[in-house]
Order: structure tokens, then sequence, then C-alpha cells
């Protein structure tokens, strides 16, 4: 389990701060709203450092404002 910021390393760190998840990095993943994992989702690819990321409906299931941030994100 764990219990600081810096067990996670710098490339996840970035990653979930890029997608705005900072504050939940050390909750349980199953405890994330819907819109949260899908965020997560994008964060562990960012965190792979892709040259392209190919998103399949990546706004499926969330709600007007969850897409709106989603949107804003991509």
């Amino acid at each position: 389990h764990l219990r600081k910021l810096s067990d996670i390393g710098p490339e996840a760190n970035a990653a979930l701060a890029a997608v705005g998840l900072t504050d939940k990095a050390l909750g349980r993943t199953e405890l994330l709203s819907h819109g949260d994992r899908r965020l997560l989702e994008i964060a562990t690819a960012l965190a792979g450092k892709p040259r392209l990321l190919l998103l399949d409906e990546p706004m499926a299931g969330l709600g007007r404002d969850e897409s709106l941030g989603m949107s804003t994100l991509l």
C-alpha cells in the first residue's frame, strides 16, 4: 500500500498531475468515480510517454460535466 507520493515515481506523478488526479494518488482505485477511472486510464497511457495516443470513445459513460472536463483535457 502506498503511503506517500514519493512511493509512486516521477513518471506516474507527472501523468496523474496531467489529468488532475494527484490528490487521489494514494487512494484505492475501486473507490474512484467512473469519470476518475477514465482519467486514470489516460494517465496510465501517458505514463508510458507515447508518441501517439489512440483513444476509443474516451467519454463513453461520462456525464455532461465529466465530458466537458475530458474534452478540455484532450
